[in-house]
Parts: C-alpha cells; structure tokens; sequence
C-alpha cells in the first residue's frame, strides 16, 4: 500500500478521542466540571497542526457525544465551540476560503430567514446560527477531503456511533446518564410503554441519521479495500442490530435496502462470503428475537399490520395526516411562496405542536418557494467547488460513481420521513457523499 498514513486514525487523535469520550461520560457520574476539560482539550486539538482528515477523524467521533456534551441539561451542547473552531482553524490557519458565492448564498438565506422568522415571531436564532455553521462545515469537509484522506473520518464517525450505542443500552441501569440523556417512550399494542431506543440521543429519528451514514461509510472503506470483509461485516452488523431496537421505520427501510444491494447486487462478493453473511444475520436475528421477544409484536404495530385496517396514515405513524394538513394549510394561505420562517413547522395541529416529518414538506413550510431555491442553492454550490478541487487535486481515475449515488439517495429518502433542516449530520453526509460521487472509482491506489 502506498501512503497508509493517509487511512489510518492517528494515533493522537485517537487517544483524544477516547480522552475526550472518557471525561463526557464522567462528567454525568462525577462532576460536571470535567465537561469543560473535554472542551479545551477539543479545541485545542482541532487548532492544533493536525492534517484536515483527522481533525474532522475528532469531530465525526464526538458528534455522537454531543447530546450530552453540555454543562446541564438545559444548556446547548458545547459541540457548537468545536464547530465554531473548525471553522475559525479553517479561515485563520489554513488560510482557507469560502467561494464568493457560497458567502452570497449563506448571507442571503440567513438575512431571508431573519426577515421572515421576524416577521412571524418564530425562535429562530439558534437554528439559524446552527444551519449556517452546518453549511460552512459541509463546505470545508467537500473542499478539504478526499477519496485518499477519508478514511479516518468514517471509521471516526462509526466508532463513535458503535460506541454510543453500547453504551445506550445500558442507559437504563445507569440513572445518571439516563436522566441526562432524557429517554422516550412510546405506546404498544397493548397500550403498554415500550422503551424507544436512541443510544445517547432523545429522537430515535436523529439517531437514525448517523446509522444508516455509518452503514454506507463502511461500505464506501470496503468498496475501496481498506478494511478487510471480516471487520466490514462485524461493523456493519453491529450497526444494524443498534438501528433496529430504535424501532425506527425509515431506518430499517433503509438497512433493508443496503443489505440487499450488499447481498445481491454487489458481485465482487464471494457467494462463499454472501452465504456466510447471511446465516450470520440469522443467528443474529434470532438471537435478538431472543432477548426481544415483544419486538416484532411492536414493529408490526408501528407499521400498521395488526390494526383492522391498513392505510396510508397507519402505515407512516401518522406522517401522512400531518402531510395533508400542512400542504393544506400552504394551500390556503399560499405561505408555498415565502414560508413561515425557521422552526416554523411546530405548529398547533389538535391542540399538539407537531413538526411535518418530512424535509421536503418542512422546507417549502419553512423557506416557502423563494427561501427553499436559495437553500438548495447552498448545496448545490458545495457540490460546484468540491467538483472544482476534486478536478483540479485528484490523480485517480475516476470512472464508476454508483456507490455514493445510492448512498445520496438512501440519505435523501430518510428526508421524507424526518424533520432534516435541523439534522446535524444531513450537512456533512451530503457533502462526503459528493466527494465520491466526483472522486468514485471501483479499484483504488491502496489495492
């Protein structure tokens, strides 16, 4: 292999990993103070003269943390000092700079949305702080990465979040953590409460957004030979068997598609292999069933399948009534053309605030069609300079880009069912997948 310092974690940033991991999760035991230790440790890492790759290695692993990196509950995640450094590191350090462009879109969709937040009386200042923030990050990661210098941001990101979700599971007995974290609960079949699984997350649905990039992130090192079949399997096993104890419908959906087209279609595979990992998921499923008993039984309430009647309001929990209602309410007061302003989409439905789950309901809502053309605008122009560096920088051939297409489109089809604006991880998993969209190919210089 040539230049394997280029796929592997370093080992500082491993260590602060662990360190910073280590003093979070203290900090819920013993004193809130070690909080802030992990925060000056973060920031002095990320301004540190570490390479790009394994600064953002850091990020993506503490952004599983990041729900209860924080003073107290009450307050914001200190995650938003570490964004904030990412990109201070990046302009002032590196010297780095944000097109002309970008600059002009960002400002003009912030100043949109402060007129039209303004003007319907909407909290939208630390959302909007956070959506601009998300988008220069995006940028950074789609001008500054690239297929050689990925790796350990994607293992850094899986680790994390096969991490936070072993520890999730003993939430429970561990009341500390449980009372920080919040948990949620929803009705089964029997009217019983049934614990809603989200590792260190409140929203199962947020959560899902990182499993489901997670499966794709190991199948983009797999594709590129840089893990062997043995540690992509496991990984990606363990990744399933998290997602689904959050009972979230989108995101098994979305592992039933990889694994199929895991399974299936991709023809690299040994049958020998295929097999293997077929009766591995059997054992697994069957042991799971083992310890889950009601978890089927609980499943199929969600998707409708014991009710009297199967329609489309049971089949999407719901999401399809809040749809209509929110398209009529565009409708009617014809808000399709400048929208509601930001967070917006808590409105009174039944005398229950509820958001649209769905992105693309949520943005027109939102942005209406104006604010919306200026949103998409953004990416579109993270896509133009990331193409613009990729062309300029990249010495692989580029020739198959199959890969992180259907890796875009799995994340887009979660939008449909999720509240994406305000997703984190939507902003940096869109522009990762643009870097192998560009930069795909199906061998790689680390063969």
């Amino acid at each position: 292999m040539s230049n394997i310092k280029a796929i592997l974690i370093d080992k500082k940033s491993l260590a602060l990993q662990i360190l910073c991991a280590v003093l979070i999760l203290a900090a819920c035991f013993i004193n809130k103070s070690l909080v802030l230790i992990a925060g000056i440790v973060s920031m002095a890492y990320i301004f540190s003269g570490a390479k790009w790759e394994q600064k953002f290695a850091f990020f993506m692993f503490i952004l599983s943390f990041s729900p209860i990196f924080r003073l107290n509950k009450d307050q914001t995640s200190l995650f938003i000092f570490l964004r904030l450094a990412v990109v201070i590191s990046y302009v002032f350090q590196q010297k780095g700079k944000f097109s002309f462009t970008f600059i002009t879109l960002l400002i003009s969709f912030a100043a949109y949305s402060l007129i039209l937040s303004s003007i319907y009386k909407t909290e939208y200042l630390t959302s909007l702080v956070n959506i601009v923030l998300w988008c220069m990050i995006g940028y950074i990661i789609a001008v500054t990465l690239e297929i050689e210098t990925v790796t350990p941001v994607l293992k850094s990101l899986v680790n994390g979040v096969i991490l936070t979700g072993i520890i999730g599971f003993f939430i429970n007995e561990l009341p500390p953590l449980a009372e920080e974290v919040g948990v949620l609960f929803i009705y089964a079949e029997d009217g019983a409460l049934v614990y809603r699984y989200a590792a260190l997350w409140v929203d199962p649905n947020y959560y899902t957004v990182l499993l489901v990039a997670s499966l794709w992130s190991m199948y983009f090192e797999y594709n590129k030979k840089r893990v062997v079949f043995l540690e992509f399997v496991t990984r990606c096993l363990l990744v399933t068997f998290i997602g689904t104890m959050t009972m979230s419908k989108s995101c098994i959906l979305m592992f039933i598609v990889f694994w199929l087209y895991v399974v299936i279609a991709k023809n690299d595979i040994k049958l020998a292999s295929k097999v293997t990992m077929v009766f591995v998921m059997i054992f697994a499923v069957i042991f799971f069933l083992y310890k889950n008993p009601y978890w089927i039984s609980d499943m199929f309430y969600r998707f409708g399948s014991s009710k009297e009647e199967i329609t489309a309001q049971t089949i999407t929990t719901g999401r399809s009534k809040l749809w209509n209602e929110y398209l009529m309410r565009m409708l009617d007061d014809f808000s399709w053309i400048f929208g509601h302003g930001l967070k917006s989409t808590l409105y009174l439905i039944n005398g229950v605030l509820k958001g649209s789950h769905n992105t693309y309901i949520q943005m027109i809502f939102n942005f209406g069609i104006l604010g919306t053309l200026l949103y998409i605008s953004i990416f579109r122009n993270i896509f133009v300079n990331a193409k613009a560096k990729i062309t300029k920088n990249s010495i692989v051939n580029r020739k198959k880009k199959k890969i992180g297409k259907l890796a875009l489109l799995s994340l887009l089809a979660t939008l449909f069912f999720l509240d994406g604006i305000y997703i984190e991880m939507y902003y940096y998993m869109i522009p990762l997948t643009f870097v192998y969209i560009l930069d795909d190919d199906e061998t790689s210089e680390f063969e």
